[in-house]
Order: C-alpha cells, then sequence, then structure tokens
C-alpha cells in the first residue's frame, strides 16, 4: 500500500502531464521539489500503474520530453482519479483527528475539554474542530454515550459504566490489529500491569484448556485492564439481578472467576463480582466452554427454541432436519452466544452475506422464516447477519441429509468408451456417484421413474425433463452445462409446491395489492401499507413503529430485488399479505434496489394460525424465485396478481 507521501507525489506528477502536453524530468523535478533521478524512478511506477489501469501510457521522446498518450475519456479519469487521492487524503486526516479526540475523552472520561484545548491539539480551525467533535458526538452515541456541555468549561461524556468499557473495548479493537493491541494499552496505561494481566488470562487458559481466539483474548484483556483502571477510580459496574443469575449458572461465570483471583491476589484489590459477570458476559457473547451438555442443562427454553427452528426450517424445504444431531448440537451451541448478542445489542456482522444471500437463496429464505419465533420465544428482532450464519448449518445439514442422486447412463457406445465417460462423471462431480449403465433399447418407464438424472449419448426420439445429452469426451463446456443441470435438478427437490396451499387463500385480498406504485423511499413505502392494513383493521396502529423498528436493526431485502418487511405478530389483529410492485426500484438498504415488497402480517396464537403461517414460509420461497419475480413484476392488474397467487 502507498504511504500518504507516495500518494501526494503520484498525484502531483499526474496532474502536471493532465495540465502540460510535453513535460521534461527536470521540469517535473522543480516543480514538486525532488531530484530528476527520484523523478526519473516516479514515472516509470506512474507509468506501470497508467497501463495496469487502462488509463494511457507516459511517452517519451529524445531530446523533446515525456508526453501523457491518453484518450479525452483517460484523462478525465486521471483527473478524477487526483481529485479522489485528495479528497481521500482528507477523509483520512478527518478520521485521524476523530479518533484523537475520542481517544482524549475515553481516558479521561470525566474531565472538561474546551473547543480551543481541541483546536491547538489537532491544528484546527475552531469551525472545523466543532465538526470533529460532531462526529465524534456521534460515534459515542452507538453507545447511548452523550455529550455534557458546561459554559466556560467544555465538554465531557456522559454515560453508564457498562457502556462506557463497551465502547473503549470496541475502539481499541477497531483501531489496531489484534497484535499490536498489548503495545497499545502499555501505551494507554504504562502504571498497570499490562504484560502481567495478559499473562494470569493464559495461565487461567491453560488451567482450563482453553484456547481463545486472538480477538476474544484481546476482549478479555482489555477489559480486565479497564476492570483495574477503573477499581482505582472506585467506579463500579451495575448488573440487573436476573442477569446475575442467568450468568452465574455458566462456566464462563466461573472462567472469570479464575481470572479474578489471580488479579485479585497481584493488585491487592478486592474486585466486585459485578466485574466478573461483566466479563463473563462478554465471553458468552463470543464463545461457548464446554460442549452442549452445559447449555442443555440450563436453558431448556434454548433447546425447545432450536427444536422448533430446525422443524420449521425443515417442513419449509421439504427436508427431515429433525434427526440431525450435529445440526440440533451445533445450533445450540451457536444459538446461545447469538442470543447474548441480541439481548445485550453486540453486533456482528458477517462479510459472506452477499454470496451466502445468492448462492444459497432458497436456504436463507427458509431461515428467515424464524424470525418471528426469536420474537416470540425471546422479544429479540434476529439480524440478518446472525441469520446468515445459522444459514450455513442448515445448509451444511441439507447437503448432509439430502438423498444422493441416482445416476444412469443410455449409451451406444463400446463399454471401454463407457468406462470413460463413466470415470470423467466420478472425476469431475465426485458428490454423485457411479452411473448404472444400460443400451438404448433397454430405457423404459420405470428406468425413467427411479433415476433422476439419465445422460444420454444420443438423442432420444421424446422429451424427458431429468435426460441431458452428453458428448463422447465429456467436454469442459460439457461438465459446465451438466453441473448447472445437477444445481437445477437439486433446486427442484425444494420446490415441489408450485402454489399456496388453498388454506393460505385467505391471507391474500385484491385490495392489499398494489401495482406499479411510485414511492420515494421505504420508509414512505411502509407507512404507506400500513395506513392501508390498519384502514382494514387488519393491524393496530402500532404495527407501523415495529416494522420500522426491524428495518433499523436489519434489512429484509432477500434479493432478486424483493423485500419482506414485518413487524410483531403482537399488532396483527388479522393475518394477512400485502403486496406492491413499483414502477421504479428504491434503495432498500445500502446493497439492494428493491421493486417488490411483501409484507407479512401474521399472526401465530393458534394452532390453525400456526399451519397457516408454516404453509405460508414453505412456499412464498418459491414465489420469490427469480423467474417468478419477472412473473410479479408483468402483471399489470391486481386481479390478475390475484388469480396467480390462489390458482
Amino acid at each position: 500500500m502507498k504511504t500518504k507521501k507516495e500518494r501526494m507525489l503520484m498525484k502531483s506528477i499526474l496532474s502536471l502531464f493532465v495540465q502540460n502536453e510535453v513535460l521534461t524530468a527536470e521540469k517535473i523535478a522543480d516543480s514538486i521539489g525532488l531530484s530528476e533521478k527520484t523523478v526519473r524512478t516516479k514515472i516509470n511506477h506512474i507509468n506501470v500503474f497508467l497501463e495496469e489501469n487502462n488509463l494511457g501510457s507516459l511517452i517519451k521522446k529524445p531530446r523533446i520530453g515525456i508526453k501523457l498518450k491518453a484518450t479525452e475519456q483517460q484523462r478525465i479519469a486521471i483527473k478524477n482519479l487526483s481529485d479522489s487521492i485528495i479528497v481521500e487524503e482528507k477523509r483520512v486526516e478527518q478520521k485521524k483527528r476523530v479518533e484523537q479526540t475520542i481517544n482524549f475523552f475515553l481516558l479521561e472520561p470525566n474531565k472538561y475539554y474546551s473547543t480551543s484545548f481541541f483546536s491547538s491539539k489537532l491544528y484546527l480551525s475552531i469551525p472545523t474542530t466543532l465538526k470533529v467533535l460532531k462526529e465524534a458526538e456521534v460515534y459515542f452515541s452507538k453507545y447511548d454515550i452523550s455529550f455534557r456541555k458546561q459554559r466556560n468549561k467544555g465538554t465531557r461524556i456522559e454515560f453508564q459504566e457498562i457502556k462506557y468499557r463497551i465502547a473503549f473495548k470496541n475502539y481499541i479493537l477497531d483501531s489496531f490489529s489484534e497484535k499490536h493491541i498489548e503495545d497499545k494499552l502499555l501505551l494507554l496505561f504504562p502504571a498497570i500491569g499490562v504484560e502481567k494481566i495478559a499473562q494470569m488470562i493464559k495461565e487461567t487458559c491453560t488451567e482450563w484448556g482453553v484456547n481463545l481466539s486472538e480477538y476474544s483474548f484481546s476482549e478479555v484483556l482489555i477489559l480486565c485492564v479497564l476492570a483495574v483502571k477503573r477499581r482505582y477510580a472506585s467506579q463500579k459496574i451495575v448488573i440487573d439481578e436476573t442477569d446475575k443469575k442467568l450468568i452465574e449458572k455458566y462456566n464462563e461465570f466461573s472462567f472469570s472467576q479464575s481470572i479474578f483471583k489471580r488479579m485479585n491476589n497481584y493488585f491487592n484489590l478486592s474486585f466486585q463480582n459485578e466485574e466478573t459477570l461483566f466479563i463473563a458476559t462478554q465471553l458468552l457473547c463470543s464463545f461457548t466452554l464446554g460442549d452442549e451438555s452445559n447449555v442443555l442443562q440450563y436453558d431448556e427454553k434454548l433447546e425447545k427454541f432450536t427444536k422448533e427452528c430446525i422443524e420449521l426450517i425443515g417442513n419449509i424445504l421439504n427436508v427431515n432436519l429433525s434427526q440431525d444431531e450435529i445440526l440440533l448440537r451445533g445450533l445450540l451451541l451457536h444459538l446461545r452466544p447469538v442470543l447474548f448478542r441480541l439481548k445485550y445489542r453486540r453486533n456482528t456482522e458477517n462479510s459472506l452475506l452477499p454470496t451466502i444471500k445468492h448462492e444459497y437463496q432458497t436456504v436463507f429464505m427458509a431461515v428467515w422464516a424464524i424470525s418471528p419465533l426469536f420474537q416470540k420465544y425471546y422479544g429479540f428482532q434476529i439480524t440478518e447477519h446472525e441469520l446468515t450464519y445459522i444459514s450455513l448449518y442448515i445448509q451444511a445439514a441439507v447437503e448432509r441429509n439430502q438423498t444422493p442422486l441416482k445416476l444412469l447412463l443410455v449409451s451406444h457406445l463400446p463399454r471401454s468408451h463407457n468406462q470413460l465417460i463413466i470415470n470423467r462423471i466420478e472425476l469431475n462431480f465426485p458428490s454423485l456417484g457411479k452411473p448404472e449403465v444400460i443400451s438404448r433399447h433397454r430405457l423404459t418407464d420405470e428406468y425413467i421413474k427411479n433415476f433422476d438424472i439419465i445422460f444420454v449419448t444420443q438423442l432420444l426420439d421424446r422429451f424427458i425433463d431429468k435426460v441431458i445429452l452428453i458428448d463422447n469426451l465429456m467436454t469442459e463446456y460439457e461438465n459446465k452445462e451438466i453441473s448447472n443441470f445437477i444445481i437445477e435438478r437439486t433446486r427442484l427437490t425444494f420446490n415441489s409446491l408450485p402454489h399456496f396451499d388453498i388454506k393460505c387463500h385467505s391471507l391474500f385480498d385484491p385490495e392489499m395489492i398494489f401495482i406499479d406504485q411510485t414511492f420515494k423511499n421505504k420508509l414512505e413505502l411502509i407507512n404507506f401499507l400500513s395506513e392501508q392494513l390498519k384502514k382494514k383493521n387488519i393491524v393496530t396502529k402500532q404495527y407501523n413503529n415495529t416494522v420500522i423498528s426491524r428495518e433499523k436493526a436489519t434489512s429484509t431485502a432477500v434479493g432478486n430485488g424483493v423485500a419482506i418487511p414485518h413487524g410483531d405478530q403482537e399488532e396483527v389483529l388479522n393475518s394477512r399479505i400485502a403486496i406492491v410492485t413499483l414502477q421504479n426500484p428504491i434503495k432498500w438498504d445500502d446493497d439492494e434496489l428493491v421493486d417488490i415488497v411483501i409484507l407479512m402480517c401474521l399472526k401465530m396464537n393458534s394452532e390453525e394460525e400456526i399451519e397457516k403461517s408454516k404453509l405460508f414460509y414453505k412456499q412464498y420461497i418459491y414465489l420469490v424465485e427469480e423467474e417468478r419475480v419477472e412473473m410479479l413484476r408483468s402483471f399489470k392488474k391486481k386481479t390478475e396478481l390475484y388469480k396467480f397467487l390462489i390458482r
């Protein structure tokens, strides 16, 4: 990565070439204050950069100079690039100043700082300093920490102790790599035995046979250092009594006690029990000590919840997952920290989210169906990032439980050639197994019925949807065709129900279908739909707020230009589905545009309603597949769309 100085030099030289027809190394050297030798080296580097990025090239003309050979479009791109370098440098500088400001407030949280103090420390004008302070205030607001301003004193932060420590911990974790965190803590707190605390945590891990990840180790180290620092300042943590009783049941609490026992002896300090509980809570949000027996021993509700989630998802996918012990154990261990993260509003992000939503779309949308169960059991709103992790468990279980496809090769070729084809099928598609081989004249309806995929070396005299024609040598192109065919055949096993069950028909109402609408943004659309539903006595007036609240917690876009917002079922009076198609897509979140919105108002307060909801979730997956979405977009009348839904 280029340093700031190198980027600025590159920007300066590029600007000179854009502004001048021909330049000499001497002229460039005079302009930017470098030696001619250095300039020649920089020009060579810049020329490589231009050519690699298709931005033209630098042409050297003997006894004349150096000329930029570029089209007008390329010149514009180079100018924009040099401008963006300046913008980026300013952004980086601004970010550093905000971080410095946050650092001051965190190190001495009870101290008032004047604007002139920051102005002098950051070498900024008062107006620019105020902008930096505003950004710092926004950062702290994420942790419910506010600015307290007092005339003639300045600004200090106002906070709950737990929120302060979490903000401090995340600031350090976000600003430095794990391998440098211990060094950073030594600089921030030189009077506290940071190295000794790190050693005590390592000793506790050895004693317990626990292998903390680098991230979890850094978390514990930071929080232990802060515990010592804040103990000297006589600052105490407050934890709810109900939470205390829950946390004390888990191994994480005993593990934390072991750390603090060592710290008590070393620092000759008496730490309150809440300190142990607080670090145990952070560990509960991250990982599990021990196995699922510890989870089940103290939380039978979690086992019931997990089994209901598995049953619902399996029902939607037409796959029996209820007997998969690997899935149950995996989800039990995974869901417990998920629930703690949701309870303590500790957000986590999954960088695989776009990939999972695209590659495992069917599974991801099935997993979406358990969102109301989180609300029902725990009162939490699950985020789509957490759902993607659960989707990976389910995808693995689906693949584990999938019955292998039965293959048949119908061939007119000699045995040696057939063996070559079989070997190539096994080599390129090892998960499929070995196909049975028959000659063409033996192909009967019984064979067609009993096999999932039928490879043929010659065209048949009739169309059979499970048949794929292959070349005698199975080329690379054909391997791709076969792969796509297998994916399609596998996908069809999920979607054996091509339309909604008759029990779901009452969920649809032509008056709740809106075709070719126009809205500026998703908030306007949600407000409109909620109002229409309220007028029909389908939801309460509070329903709209719960939909918006859920959207703030996590996006409900599921891909293919579709969003499936929903609110709390407590605010639903009568189960209905509202559908909107848009003339122009609207931005639903940072990454996705949406032009079809399916607002789900589902009650689950009776056996009949529960069955109806399960059937809807089972079948709506088919509705939002790419080809069906295109069909939804094609309808120009609400009656046509309604008939399509209840056909």
